[in-house]
């Protein structure tokens, strides 16, 4: 019998960032970082990512998925991992990380969740990295073993979803495509194979190792279980979007500015408002066909001035803590489609909405004016005169707004909601962002590939390119 390591090399990228967690203090979280304070997504992390969506998405068996991935450490007949997966060194550039701040909103008054305000550290979009992993098979399993690692990097070709606050529009992870994936195999028997292999393995612990370009390129093997979305958003002429960040020196409110690991200047449009928005339509669509909606307006009604509505009670579905055990144990016993799909406490959601993200010049924003008017007098009230900036113009053929929507295997009502909510924000109906501006985006085309995708074939001012 004889061993063999298998060693794969694929380049990846965060688009739009990531936070790999290292811990909370208080509503604030932090990402991990390496001993010389680079940002770092660790392998134990990345491991449980991988072997989830590998025998999620190719629909293995868990006792495949034991084979590889290792048996838990509390079954007596434990077996460690035949796959030992790096850590990536975040290549973070110009700019190591940023800090970003959200709040929850209460879909039916519009204003802010009690407890609801919280902040993420992120590292910057575009920044680079190299995932690395080993993999040990005997002769006998040499064929299986290639295909797994084919299937690894077909899942980072399409894209995996890392790190905490995914929620939030970042954690997106996918290869890179200026450079190509590797695959070597080692043969333990042959003196040659084991010395390059030792040597290999000597000079990653010594921080010298670079990407790889001996072994063969990969070919990666995609899953069919998602369905993608990419939507070309424009502005129309004569309306204007403000999704406010920090406060700026001259305006009190200002559209998302941030760098790139590229030092790239860049607007950013967050995918957690656009989630905000679609879920709350979502809702109501599906409280409209009589599906059972936890977050309902009947409850919104019974609700008082002293009783807000708290975070907490959203992620937890307004369930007592002496009954939350039944529905951690099977969440779908909750009945809500909209936790099903958007998650809750219980369960991670089916759907990701990311960040979208465009270049930064003056042509794009604008300065407004604004004053508060006394509703008795009709005169100005004092002190409320202030400057916002707002965004427009974006979506030109020369600056494309593209916003990524991922479905996981979307029931044929989940994607029609999510086709009818889209289409609501292509005819105005629903606006995004602060009201100091129009808030209002328009669909230019939808290309969907998945399952279910013929829901969005008629959707924008192009129509779409749907396959599957």
């Amino acid at each position: 019998m004889s061993w063999y390591v298998l060693r794969l090399s694929i380049p990846v990228e965060f688009p739009l960032g990531a936070a790999p967690g290292a811990g909370r203090d208080g509503n604030a979280a932090f990402v991990s970082r390496d001993g010389s304070g680079a940002p770092l997504l660790r392998g134990s992390a990345l491991a449980g990512v991988l072997r989830r969506d590998w025998g999620k998405r190719f629909k293995r068996s868990k006792a495949e998925v034991n084979h590889w991935f290792g048996h838990a450490t509390s079954e007596r007949a434990a077996q460690p991992s035949r796959i030992s997966v790096h850590d990536v060194r975040i290549e973070s550039g110009f700019l190591a990380t940023e800090t970003r701040v959200h709040n929850a909103i209460d879909r039916h008054s519009g204003a802010p969740v009690h407890g609801g305000l919280f902040s993420i550290e992120s590292i910057a979009p575009r920044a680079k990295g190299e995932l690395r992993l080993t993999l040990r098979a005997i002769d006998a399993e040499l064929d299986d073993a290639t295909q797994l690692l084919c299937e690894i990097g077909g899942l980072l070709e399409s894209g995996i979803i890392v790190g905490g606050s995914a929620s939030r529009g970042i954690g997106l992870l996918h290869q890179r495509a200026d450079v190509q994936s590797r695959i070597r195999i080692f043969d333990l028997t042959k003196v040659q194979d084991h010395g390059a292999w030792l040597d290999e393995r000597h000079s990653q612990n010594r921080g010298e190792a670079n990407q790889p370009t001996d072994g063969s390129v990969i070919k990666s093997m995609r899953p069919t279980d998602r369905t993608v979305l990419d939507v070309q958003l424009r502005i129309p002429r004569g309306q204007d979007i403000l999704i406010g960040g920090d406060s700026g020196l001259d305006a009190s409110i200002e559209p998302q500015r941030i760098r790139g690991a590229d030092g790239a200047a860049l607007l950013r449009f967050p995918g957690s408002a656009f989630r905000g928005v679609i879920c709350k339509w979502v809702a109501r669509l599906a409280a409209r066909e009589g599906r059972t909606v936890v977050d309902s307006h009947a409850r919104a009604l019974k609700r008082s001035d002293s009783d807000p509505v708290r975070g907490a009670d959203l992620g937890w579905g307004f369930v007592s803590s002496s009954e939350r055990a039944q529905f951690q144990q099977n969440p779908s016993a909750l009945g809500c489609p909209v936790m099903a799909l958007f998650g809750s406490f219980y369960a991670k959601g089916r759907v990701h909405i990311s960040d979208a993200i465009a270049a930064d010049s003056s042509e794009f924003v604008q300065r407004r004016t604004h004053v508060s008017i006394d509703r008795f007098g009709g005169g100005a009230s004092n002190g409320f005169l202030f400057d916002t900036d707002v965004t427009t113009g974006i979506g030109t053929s020369k600056h494309e707004l593209s916003l990524r929507i991922e479905l996981e295997n979307p029931s044929p009502d989940e994607a029609r909601w999510i086709a009818e909510t889209m289409n609501a924000i292509n005819l105005g109906v629903l606006r995004v962002g602060s009201s100091k501006a129009s808030g209002r985006f328009e669909v230019a085309s939808i290309k969907a590939n998945g399952p279910q995708s013929h829901y969005f074939a008629t959707i924008g001012a192009t129509g779409a390119n749907s396959n599957g």
